[in-house]
């Protein structure tokens, strides 16, 4: 299961609009997440390949 989060966290990571000084902003993707901001859910089905489930 920790291998999932950290996947999906990597991935998060690469939207300059969630890190600040190289931290992921976990408020920023619930807020975006609630709101079902279209770019969020764009970025992470185009990135889907890239988690990897064990």
């Amino acid at each position: 299961m920790q291998n999932l989060l950290d996947s999906l966290k990597n991935l998060l990571q690469k939207d300059r609009r969630l890190v600040s000084e190289g931290e992921l902003l976990k408020n920023k993707v619930v807020e975006l997440a609630i709101k079902l901001d279209k770019d969020l859910i764009k970025f992470l089905f185009s990135d889907i390949g890239e988690i990897h489930y064990e």
